[in-house]
């Protein structure tokens, strides 16, 4: 492979795991490393601030009763079925963040964390607009952290 810069490399606009990002670590002498986007996110030494905002659009709609993704972000409510039903919500991750919307109702859904940070069962939406954020801490489980309309018992 011809010697280039980096600013002379083809651009691309998506990432996979296993893709190679160069690291140049400045010290005595001067050391050009890799690391895999994996490992990068994954092995951040600190805390991490951005000052523009962060958009994801990864959501699941739960329409009946089950077990929602939770590996998205965001998870839609929306009970055309005239009958209430259950969404249980697995352990997450330390730190993930996750948000239930209610959008369509007929009935009501209860939403069921697995393990919870409190004395609540369940998080129940009633009506259109509803929404809850949780986020999950390690030994504790999914602590609320912002609710709207929603009815915790």
């Amino acid at each position: 492979m011809p010697s280039l810069k980096i600013s002379q490399m083809e651009p691309i606009t998506t990432l996979e795991v296993d893709d190679l990002l160069p690291v140049v670590r400045l010290g005595s002498p001067v050391k050009n490393k890799n690391i895999t986007v994996d490992e990068f996110f994954t092995t951040i030494p600190g805390a991490v601030s951005c000052s523009g905002y962060f958009a994801s659009d990864a959501t699941d709609t739960m329409m009946g009763a089950g077990s929602c993704d939770v590996a998205t972000d965001t998870t839609i409510l929306a009970n055309s079925s005239g009958s209430n039903f259950d969404v249980f919500l697995a352990d997450g991750v330390p730190g993930q963040v996750k948000t239930f919307i209610m959008v369509y109702d007929t009935s009501n859904v209860a939403v069921k964390p697995i393990t919870k940070n409190g004395s609540y069962t369940q998080i129940l939406f009633t009506v259109v607009g509803q929404s809850v954020t949780l986020k999950f801490v390690t030994g504790y489980g999914w602590s609320i952290v912002s609710l709207y309309g929603a009815a915790v018992s």
